[in-house]
């Protein structure tokens, strides 16, 4: 039997998947959500700027959680997207069903650094939570 995606749409109080079919988001890159399939381990986006996904303009593989945003900044205008979810069998399902939406042209950079670059930034000393080295001493005046 095939791997096969819920793409239920969301109900009132739930995410679903977004950007929405036919949105406009006024950030760039969009933070991409879909809906948790069952037995996945990890899902692959595919991000263009053409329809059909002869070309792909941003792609994430391996991604753990059902909500991704791209390091780099896509430029204003129509894109699609699509995922799809790999179980620990092996199994990969179809993609999902192509997405459209629209980055305005006057949307705002809020691009996320890579998760190893993020981790790195991190102090190798303690205390690493809530406080950084550099703001200790005041911490300790207060």
């Amino acid at each position: 039997m095939a791997y096969r995606l819920d793409e239920t749409p969301g109900q009132p109080g739930e995410w679903g998947f977004r950007p929405a079919e036919g949105s406009t988001t006024e950030e760039t890159p969009p933070g991409f959500v879909w809906r948790p399939q069952e037995g996945a381990v990890h899902y692959d986006l595919q991000c263009t700027r053409e329809a059909g996904f002869s070309r792909v303009d941003y792609e994430g593989t391996g991604l753990t959680y059902m909500v991704h945003r791209p390091s780099k900044v896509f430029e204003p205008g129509e894109w699609f997207w699509r995922f799809r979810a790999h179980r620990k069998d092996g199994q990969v399902s179809e993609w999902s069903q192509p997405r459209g939406f629209v980055i305005d042209a006057q949307a705002r950079a809020l691009a996320l650094p890579e998760r190893e670059e993020l981790i790195g930034r991190i102090p190798k000393g303690h205390p690493r939570l809530f406080v950084r080295p550099e703001n200790l001493e005041d911490l300790r005046k207060r």
